[in-house]
């Protein structure tokens, strides 16, 4: 195993274990068109052992939505909002929102923490709350954010091994995504498939790469 994935591992906090009455560790709120985005950052959370709640899993097409959704996120031990344009005109998104602040607040330990997908502000109420910035990685959720975001859920900071890590895996996750365009444009059909069978960090600890990659071979 690359050395720098191991010590990924070794950093992402593990999820701690669940009460009787719990069934996920995390809850993920989205609105669909991030559903792109949601699948990546669910991948990973149940990569590192975190039993997660997104509704395409779990839901039925029979299920009443909102009683199910309200059921289930009273079973979650935290969660995840994602934040973007998309959410914000969302009614039901904000009702969601709303429930979030209000579990949080209830002093029996839920926590959730926001990621936010693009420049969209957040709204007055959620001006305190602590986020993290995923602005410019559209593609998907890696490196620094990522990190951060699982010790949010934690309720911890990074430790300074974990940020130096993080920048690391952020300078090679941009290094190679440049590499996979510019094979792209030439043709160079060999080169991404020659990235797509790297051990590195970066390829690992988040499906961001291999999906652009994927997306490139089939362009070609």
């Amino acid at each position: 195993m690359d050395p720098l994935l191991q010590k990924w591992l070794e950093f992402a906090p593990k999820p701690q274990p669940l009460g009787s009455s719990q069934r996920w560790h995390v809850f993920l709120s989205y609105r669909s068109v991030n559903r792109r985005w949601v699948l990546q950052l669910y991948d990973i959370l149940r990569h590192v052992g975190y039993n997660v709640f997104l509704d395409q899993y779990v839901l039925s097409a029979a299920a009443p939505l909102a009683l199910t959704l309200s059921e289930e996120l009273d079973r979650a031990a935290s969660a995840i909002m994602m934040w973007s344009d998309e959410f914000e005109d969302s009614a039901w998104c904000l009702k969601e929102f709303t429930t979030l602040e209000s579990k949080e607040n209830s002093g029996n330990g839920f926590r959730y923490v926001i990621a936010r997908l693009d420049a969209a502000a957040l709204p007055g109420f959620a001006a305190a709350k602590i986020y993290v910035d995923f602005a410019q990685q559209r593609e998907g959720p890696s490196g620094a954010g990522l990190l951060q975001l699982l010790y949010g859920l934690a309720g911890d900071p990074l430790p300074p091994g974990a940020i130096e890590l993080a920048e690391q895996i952020d300078e090679a996750t941009q290094n190679d995504r440049l590499t996979i365009r510019a094979a792209r444009a030439a043709g160079d059909a060999d080169t991404i498939l020659s990235l797509c069978s790297s051990e590195a960090v970066a390829w690992k600890s988040s499906p961001t790469l291999p999906c652009e990659a994927v997306e490139a071979l089939i362009a070609l």
